[in-house]
């Protein structure tokens, strides 16, 4: 009996495989093949540097998943290693393969390479600021805490009005102008690179390309921010957004879903009328809180079964609450 609820909680195979990058990646270097023989212009390009962003996703989402640090310390000694071998690649690697087919595709496969280190760099950059002890920042980051409201319990955050599918697009927007970029400026300074050295390469394409690429589109992201709260009472919900307030009854909510840690602390509800996605990871906060949310308090937990909804637990920190 528990092992069909379990099995009904997991999403279905095919939505698992929707969602699996690595998927995506390969059926993009299937597609750009053709185009690697016959030289097939901008196509196979855009296709293998959307491969490589994806598989930059993939890696970056395996080592959230991680312990702490642990997964930190994996982002880093990669990052720091795709420096050389993205040297080596470049440099040295070409000659193994014979002329004709088997080169061509190698070299366009080479595409996919810079992406998917731009996405690892970009992305390192928060995951190294984390590891940081408290006392090296200007000042500590306090925990987002519930308070009490009268009957219920309350939590006010900032937050950007966004899904996590639309967070995507931006990533693999991102990786690929990046990708782009890079791969133009190896190419334009071939000559430059060669006497830099992996060390000097990494800090120089860190320097140039993913760090003011990490600013941007988090100043961009950023600037989409808006005042939010969470309200509970025994048996309500309200969820304010910038202007708009939701209010809910328990019995009316077919999915929550609450993510707690990292830049992927979110809240997404769905009820009749209701569709709403709020992303706190990345939102600044006020001066000195965490962009993070604490875990649900266990009586609204508590009340939410009561109310039907089956709650299940997942990596990083997410839990979910809907109905069978």
């Amino acid at each position: 009996m528990n092992d069909s609820a379990e099995a009904a909680k997991r999403p279905p195979l095919l939505r698992r495989i929707a969602l699996n990058p690595l998927i995506w990646a390969a059926a993009c270097i299937l597609a750009a093949l053709p185009g690697y023989l016959t030289e097939g212009g901008f196509f196979p390009f855009l296709m293998t540097i959307i491969a490589g962003a994806l598989c930059g996703i993939w890696f970056v989402n395996l080592t959230v998943r991680m312990p702490h640090p642990t997964g930190a310390i994996v982002h880093l000694l990669v990052a720091v290693a795709l420096a050389p071998a993205l040297y080596a690649s470049i440099e040295f690697l070409p000659p193994l393969f014979a002329p004709g087919a088997p080169r061509a595709i190698y070299a366009g496969l080479l595409l996919a390479l810079p992406p998917a280190a731009g996405w690892v760099w970009i992305t390192l950059l928060s995951r190294v600021i984390n590891l940081l002890p408290g006392k090296t920042r200007a000042q500590p980051r306090v925990p987002l805490a519930w308070e009490n409201d009268g009957d219920a319990v309350i939590l006010r955050f900032r937050a950007i009005p966004m899904r996590m599918r639309e967070l995507t697009v931006w990533m693999i927007a991102t990786i690929v102008v990046t990708g782009a970029l890079v791969t133009t400026a190896l190419i334009m300074f071939s000559a430059v690179v060669e006497r830099l050295g992996p060390r000097m390469l990494i800090l120089a394409l860190g320097a140039l390309f993913a760090f003011p690429a990490y600013l941007i589109v988090t100043a961009l992201l950023r600037r989409r921010s808006v005042e939010a709260s969470v309200r509970v009472s025994r048996d309500r919900m309200w969820i304010t957004a910038g202007e708009a307030t939701h209010a809910l009854r328990l019995s009316e909510i077919e999915r929550l879903r609450w993510g707690t840690t990292s830049d992927y602390a979110r809240l997404e509800v769905t009820a009749p009328g209701v569709d709403l996605a709020l992303l706190v990871g990345i939102a600044k906060q006020a001066d000195g809180l965490a962009s993070e949310l604490p875990p649900l308090p266990a009586r609204t937990l508590r009340l939410a079964e009561t109310e039907g909804l089956a709650r299940s637990s997942s990596r990083r920190g997410l839990v979910t609450l809907s109905r069978a």
